[in-house]
């Protein structure tokens, strides 16, 4: 599984930035950085941290790969939990190895 490793927190003046919302920020190399809204860690905003959204302005969606990764294998299990005990058979088990 891909660990993420978050980027430290540049120094930028917010004042004189126009970007969409608070939770983005140019960095000090002049690239454009997203906060995860779960995590509330500061990665770049591209599509190899944040999974695609085409309702979002930037077209990124607002919680990092790995945090949605937690929420969907979370739900997984929820779901899976609750079918279990209302005697549904053999529920789909979560592949090993993929992506989970």
């Amino acid at each position: 599984m891909l660990e993420l490793i978050p980027i430290s927190l540049p120094k930028v003046n917010m004042d004189t930035l126009s970007i969409a919302n608070e939770r983005e920020i140019i960095n000090e190399d002049g690239e454009l950085e997203r906060q995860c809204a779960k995590c509330e860690e500061w990665w770049p905003a591209d599509p190899e941290f944040f999974h695609r959204n085409p309702r979002h302005p930037r077209g990124l969606h607002i919680y990092c790969k790995a945090c949605m990764s937690e929420a969907r294998r979370k739900s997984y299990n929820r779901k899976k939990a609750r079918l279990v005990l209302n005697g549904a058979p053999d529920y789909r088990p979560l592949k090993k190895g993929g992506n989970q």
